[in-house]
């Protein structure tokens, strides 16, 4: 048994789950998100590749497994044996270790991780990159993804002073447009942001009462892809301000770390359509998001990212969204336990949307604030 798996049968013996644990040390979590970047490529190739023809997988999706597979397991190994110190139940944590053991520790998980992969993939028949997603085996599985993401927001909330939450609820009250970010502002970025959020911004074509029409068709497609072309198909007009947000996902997706976009439909029609040959090339880093019913609100558009990010392994996000609802939806995503870092770009209002508090400054600042007031009545958002 590797001392991954030892850990993570700690935990269910214990039966520990993410919000059991006292903060720790930012120095620790800074550590175990560290430990996530720092899987080395030439290892990766050794210990996994002895096990798997990685060459089935085209280099942003190895880059892909390496980083949140296997440097997912790295993080929530090192973050998990620190919980076990903290309570008692387990000896020296992964940090404490030296170097060389480190090292030694992700080499058995690779390796140990390979060698499982390849029977899944036998015994299943699925191709490897269902190693990626939501078919894929399940590893380490009493050490909860949350973990992770739940301390970096415990973290990143401790850090914020009386004088930081007096300036947040100040600009969630401020809802002229242009105000957001304002100058002084600073994210609290620890590590790599490993994901971005994307809020849509209206639509040219395609009305509200229309939406369900594109669940049921994302619901019998699984690949999103053919949903797009269906929409192609049917002229369908994302707008300028999709363009503009699908743009700034294309920025985060062409850097050299992974960081994987959790996006609503509109905004991922836009990308696909910009360049379907790159949305191919990282379509296993995109996580589109659709509609339940004929209102997708913010506040069900974060639950289903955090959903997302719990389920395969995402902690550090980005918020990309139009500036004047920027600071709307990083309220919500604090209250669901998520402090995301800003994503600001100009986003312009589209006068040709069909939802109207998109379509210039005057409707939106109606709309948004009635919405921001309901936000507060009923909990929503946290400053």
């Amino acid at each position: 048994m590797t001392y991954a798996q030892k850990i993570d049968m700690r935990f269910g013996e214990h039966m520990l789950e993410a919000g059991s644990f006292d903060v720790f040390p930012p120095h620790a979590v800074l550590h175990a998100l560290e430990s996530k970047d720092s899987v080395d490529a030439a290892d990766f190739r050794q210990q996994v590749g002895a096990h798997l023809d990685l060459t089935e997988l085209n280099p942003a999706d190895q880059n892909l497994l390496r980083t949140r597979v296997i440097g997912g397991s790295v993080a929530r190994t090192a973050l998990g044996s620190y919980g076990l110190h903290q309570k008692g139940l387990g000896g020296l944590p992964f940090m404490g270790l030296s170097a060389n053991s480190q090292t030694e520790i992700k080499n058995e998980l690779m390796d140990s991780f390979g060698e499982r992969a390849a029977r899944y993939l036998d015994d299943t028949g699925l191709p490897m990159d269902a190693l990626l997603g939501n078919r894929g085996m399940t590893d380490l599985p009493h050490i909860p993804h949350a973990l992770v993401r739940s301390q970096l927001h415990q973290i990143k909330a401790r850090e914020l002073t009386t004088f930081d939450r007096l300036k947040n609820v100040g600009s969630y009250m401020n809802v002229w447009p242009g105000t957001f970010p304002p100058a002084t502002h600073q994210n609290r970025t620890i590590g790599t942001n490993d994901s971005v959020l994307v809020q849509a911004f209206g639509r040219n074509t395609i009305t509200d009462k229309e939406l369900p029409t594109i669940r049921d068709s994302a619901e019998r497609h699984a690949d999103a892809r053919v949903v797009f072309e269906q929409l192609d198909r049917q002229a369908f007009d994302p707008g300028d301000s999709n363009r503009v947000l699908a743009d700034a996902v294309d920025v985060k997706l062409q850097l050299d770390t992974v960081i994987e976009p959790l996006i609503q439909w509109e905004v991922a029609f836009a990308l696909w359509q910009k360049d379907p040959v790159k949305y191919d090339q990282f379509n296993n880093y995109i996580h589109v998001l659709w509609p339940h019913s004929d209102f997708y609100p913010t506040y069900e558009v974060k639950r289903d990212s955090v959903e997302i990010m719990d389920r395969l392994g995402m902690h550090n996000p980005l918020e990309l969204a139009h500036q004047d609802m920027m600071v709307r939806a990083l309220g919500i995503l604090a209250r669901l336990g998520v402090e995301a870092d800003a994503y600001a770009v100009d986003v312009p209002f589209d006068p040709h949307s069909v939802q109207a508090q998109t379509r210039g400054a005057g409707p939106w600042v109606v709309r948004e604030t009635l919405t921001r007031a309901e936000h507060l009545v009923r909990g929503r958002v946290a400053f």
